[in-house]
């Protein structure tokens, strides 16, 4: 059973570009918010994984007939930590588009 992302008001923490977590989705966690980072870099998606094991990953995926992709979580987590990690970028733009990294970017932050 699966829902979109949910309006969560005071409870929740959107981390955009979430790098390996630190220092704001980890703290938001440490706060009690559920959270929601969005990470599109599997060096930095592995980094997260690694620093926030009790995360869970999330794929983003096209729905058929949608010009945009669409992000579903469990509407009953596994995690009793609410830390969802979402293997997306975010832009103000609709639809998937190429995402350039730099070479020198990704891995843990200091």
């Amino acid at each position: 059973d699966t829902q979109q992302l949910p309006r969560f008001g005071r409870r929740g923490f959107m981390d955009i570009g979430a790098n390996d977590g630190y220092p704001y989705s980890i703290q938001a966690h440490a706060a009690g918010l559920t959270v929601y980072s969005f990470e599109p870099t599997p060096v930095n998606q592995a980094s997260f994984l690694l620093r926030s094991p009790h995360a869970e990953p999330v794929e983003a995926s096209m729905a058929r007939g949608l010009q945009r992709p669409t992000v579903v979580v469990p509407r009953h987590s596994t995690s009793d930590n609410r830390v969802f990690l979402i293997k997306a970028g975010v832009s103000d733009k609709n639809g998937i588009m190429a995402f350039y990294a730099s070479p020198c970017a990704g891995g843990p932050s200091a």
